[in-house]
C-alpha cells in the first residue's frame, strides 16, 4: 500500500496535487497575512480618527489652592468615563492636603485620554515662643513680662485676656495663652504658666 502512495505521488497528477496544495498553503498565508496588517492598519486609523480630539481636562479648585496646614481644598477633573489621579485615587473628585502637584489622566468614552496638573500649597502653622522676661515664678506684689517672639514676627496677636499686643504684663497666677497670626493667615498658639507665691505673713510673739 505505501508503494501505491508513494507511486502516487511520484505521477505526474501527484506531483500536480502536491505542488498545488503547496501553492495553496503559501497563498493562504500571504492572503492572512495581508488581512491581519489591513485590520491594524484600519484599527490604527479609526483610533486616530476618534482622538484626533483628545479630551482637554480642567482641575477646578473648591477653593484657594494655597491655604493653611490643617485645612484642604476640592478638586474636580470634569465628567469623564475614568480617571487616575497621580495619589492614585480613582474618582473625579479629591481632598488636597499637602503641597505638591496633582495630576490626573483622564479617559473618555472612546478611550482617548487627556492629562491636567494643578499645584497645590500648604503653609506651616506659627508656632510661636512666649519669652519669659524676668521670671515666670515670682513673689505676691511682683510681676512677670512675656513676650510673644518679637513684634515683627507676625501680622496679629491675641493673649487668653482678650489684650493684642506682642507683649503681655502678668501678675497672678495662671496659664497664659497667645495665639499669632502670620502673614500668610495661618494661626499658631501657645501657653506658659505662672506661679504667684504668697508672701510670708511673719508671727511675733509677745
Amino acid at each position: 500500500m505505501n508503494s501505491n502512495l508513494q507511486n502516487q505521488k511520484s505521477s505526474p497528477m501527484g506531483r500536480a496535487l502536491n505542488q498545488g496544495t503547496s501553492l495553496f498553503r503559501k497563498s493562504f498565508g500571504r492572503i492572512a497575512l495581508i488581512l491581519i496588517v489591513a485590520f491594524l492598519l484600519v484599527s490604527n486609523a479609526n483610533a486616530q480618527l476618534l482622538c484626533s480630539n483628545p479630551p482637554e481636562p480642567n482641575i477646578i479648585a473648591y477653593g484657594n489652592t494655597t491655604f493653611c496646614d490643617g485645612s484642604n481644598v476640592l478638586l474636580d477633573a470634569g465628567s469623564y468615563a475614568y480617571y487616575s489621579w497621580s495619589t492614585g485615587d480613582l474618582g473625579e473628585f479629591i481632598y488636597a492636603t499637602t503641597t505638591g502637584t496633582y495630576c490626573v489622566t483622564v479617559t473618555d468614552g472612546n478611550g482617548c485620554t487627556g492629562v491636567a496638573c494643578i499645584d497645590i500649597t500648604v503653609d506651616p502653622n506659627p508656632a510661636p515662643y512666649i519669652f519669659s522676661y524676668y521670671s515666670s515664678t515670682f513673689c505676691d506684689g511682683g510681676y512677670d513680662l512675656l513676650f510673644a517672639d518679637d513684634s515683627t514676627n507676625y501680622a496679629s496677636y491675641l493673649w487668653s485676656d482678650g489684650s493684642s499686643d506682642f507683649y503681655l504684663y502678668v501678675y497672678i497666677s495662671g496659664t497664659y495663652c497667645v495665639t499669632v497670626t502670620d502673614w500668610n493667615g495661618c494661626t499658631g498658639t501657645n501657653c506658659i504658666d505662672i506661679t504667684v507665691d504668697p508672701n510670708p505673713t511673719p508671727y511675733i510673739y509677745a
